[in-house]
This record gives structure tokens, C-alpha cells and sequence, in this order.
């Protein structure tokens, strides 16, 4: 599925931690701890590609056991969690 994108892209590795590739079996665990069903393309792209920083500015989390700081459980509890504070703080935030 990504084939396409690597012909065009180049990659390079950072000099962080380095981060285990996601797996079917993390996913689904994934998928249910955050009660959420992840799209194919997202799936194989944390299979295949995993979590990282483009720019300051454009990060990818992904299920993954080597890092918390990439990982999409971690990131979405934590949002989570902010979003009730400020619902606590602030009342029902507004839906478009």
C-alpha cells in the first residue's frame, strides 16, 4: 500500500529512541483501548512505516512498545483526559 510513497519520499531515521513496528495483534488492542476502529490504510501504514515527526510541527503516533512518546494510546488518554478538565473548567464544548 505505501509502495507509492516511498518511490517518492525519502526517509531518514532520527536519532531518538527507536520504536517497535506495530503488529495485527497491538492494533486490535489498540483499537479497543481507545474505542476506536482504525482505517486499512492506518494500519498498514503503523505496520509498515510506524510513528515519527516530519517537522516540529507534523507528528504520527502509532501503537507501539518501544516508546511512549510515539504511542496512540498514550496520546489519546492524555487528550483525553484534557478535554475533560477543560469541560470541567469551561462546560460542553461546542460541536460544529
Amino acid at each position: 500500500m505505501w509502495e507509492n510513497f516511498f518511490s517518492k519520499v525519502k526517509i531518514k531515521k532520527g536519532r531518538g529512541t527507536p520504536v517497535c513496528l506495530a503488529n495485527d495483534k497491538l492494533l486490535d488492542e489498540t483499537e479497543k483501548a481507545i474505542n476506536i476502529k482504525l482505517p486499512a490504510s492506518y494500519r498498514s501504514f503503523a505496520k509498515q512505516i510506524g510513528p515519527g515527526e516530519i517537522s516540529p510541527f507534523f507528528r504520527i503516533f502509532a501503537p507501539n512498545e518501544g516508546s511512549k512518546r510515539w504511542n496512540l494510546v498514550d496520546f489519546v488518554q492524555s487528550r483525553t483526559q484534557l478535554l475533560a478538565i477543560a469541560v470541567d473548567e469551561f462546560g460542553d464544548i461546542p460541536r460544529c
